[in-house]
């Protein structure tokens, strides 16, 4: 039976010629306006001057799929293109009977998109319903996959997104509900690995990924980030970045889990996230939220943060449990960045396990630094020789140090305290139950006013 009767489309018989010379994008482009079903793309190397654009309400349902074959695109243009009407949610309800009959669950799978670094994106979706992205390999293209406008339940899996000039995945201020992003490489990509610019984003899950070295390799004073959560005015809301490797080297101000809110915005755009069971290293800092509210940083395994493994900026209701900050021997005797919460309230840190963390300096600072802070909770943490100080509260309010464990066992101690109460505005607090070792100023150093401080074995 020929390919043709079974709803394959061979972009051959439409004359493209896959020499990688010869200009097929008028050849390929008239076999998906003309074909009908999938588009073929027998082994080969299609040259393309012109990107390739699938109008889904036009042309009706379709898959692209290759066989060992790639597509070479030398325009400005995205490589490829779907176009779909959807303006509804993931309601079934809001979904047209063009979008169901015509438009929804577009396939592109086991086709390689390479560009010649002045091209455009590897693959440009808008108002689909549903697309699948498969098995599918893209370097060497402005941003690998770029989502724009509209989109409901987008797959992106077991794909290759590599050395990039832009963005490995760019949800680009998107209205966009429900996306899944597993079993992926993204890495190298100058402007971010996954990121998440404004939009109204819900349902964000980034799971079993491998996202590295995501910055401008030429120049590191440009601020990057392997997974970067921007909100815009609508907000960017409920997801989870759970067992994936996080990996990068230090740029400045950069991140290899960025989140952040508006600037002077109190309804916090930027939350209700999970980010569980990752490795997540080798980054100016590891994890940077701010003005964001409702997340959860649970067991993961964390190091090689230059500047800081957590800050926290203007955030609420933040908890930071059961994580283990290293600093691996064989890597060397580098300390792990700090921990900082500055201007937060209700945050708990609770489980954290630290060793060789620096932060600060003899006089202020130290391995876990809250500032101007409300309503933290610190419990349970155990603190191996901070390089400075184990725990600085300075000007903060009720809040609470229990259960945890500082001690320094350094040949040659630096410690100056376990404990540092510090600022005219630091009062209400509680340090009871707590194992302080002894540094070169005491275990505990500071007052907090109307505070209670009992129960602690210092020694």
């Amino acid at each position: 039976m020929p390919v043709a009767a079974m709803g394959i489309t061979n972009v051959r018989d439409y004359g493209a010629r896959g020499d990688g010379h010869h200009d097929d994008a008028a050849a390929i482009q008239t076999a998906i306006d003309k074909g009908s079903g999938t588009i073929h793309f027998p082994p080969g190397t299609y040259r393309i001057a012109k990107g390739l654009v699938a109008r889904l309400g036009e042309r009706g349902k379709l898959q692209i799929r290759g066989a060992t074959a790639r597509i070479l695109n030398h325009s400005p243009d995205p490589a490829i293109h779907l176009i779909g009407t959807h303006k509804g949610t993931a309601d079934p309800g809001s979904v047209t009977d063009l979008t169901w009959d015509k438009e929804s669950s577009p396939l592109v799978t086991d086709i390689e998109i390479l560009g010649n670094r002045r091209s455009g994106d590897g693959l440009r979706i808008q108002g689909i319903m549903q697309p699948i992205i498969s098995r599918v390999t893209i370097r060497d293209c402005l941003h690998a996959i770029h989502l724009v406008r509209r989109n409901r339940n987008v797959v992106v899996a077991d794909c290759q997104l590599y050395n990039n000039l832009g963005v490995g995945l760019f949800l680009d201020e998107v209205d966009l509900h429900q996306i899944n992003v597993t079993g992926s490489h993204i890495s190298y990509n100058r402007q971010g690995g996954i990121k998440v610019l404004k939009g109204n984003v819900r349902n964000l899950q980034i799971v079993g990924n491998d996202i590295e070295y995501n910055y401008d390799h030429d120049d590191r004073t440009k601020l990057a980030a392997d997974v970067w959560i921007a909100a815009g005015p609508i907000g960017i809301r409920e997801g989870t970045i759970c067992g994936n490797t996080i990996q990068a080297a230090p740029t400045a101000g950069g991140a290899n889990i960025r989140i952040e809110g508006l600037q002077r915005d109190r309804n916090n755009k930027a939350g209700l996230l999970a980010i569980t069971g990752n490795l997540i290293s080798s980054q100016d800092t590891n994890v940077l939220i701010q003005r964001a509210r409702g997340i959860v940083v649970q067991g993961n395994s964390i190091f090689r943060g230059e500047t800081s493994t957590f800050t926290l900026r203007h955030c609420a209701q933040v908890l930071l449990d059961s994580n283990v900050v290293d600093y691996n021997p064989d890597y060397g005797p580098t300390p792990a960045g700090p921990i900082l919460l500055d201007r937060c309230t209700d945050c708990t840190l609770r489980g954290i396990s630290v060793e060789n963390v620096g932060g600060g300096s003899p006089t202020a600072g130290a391995s876990i630094a809250v500032r101007d802070c409300q309503g933290i909770q610190i419990t349970g943490c155990r603190l191996t020789d901070p390089v400075h100080c184990g725990i600085e509260l300075r000007n903060v309010a009720d809040s609470r140090i229990s259960d945890c464990i500082i001690l320094e066992r350094r040949a040659e101690p630096t410690m100056q305290a376990a404990v540092r109460l510090a600022g005219t505005k630091t009062r209400g607090n509680m340090i009871v139950h707590n194992r302080l070792g002894i540094g070169r100023k005491g275990p505990l150093l500071g007052t907090s006013p109307d505070s209670r401080i009992d129960g602690n074995l210092m020694r």
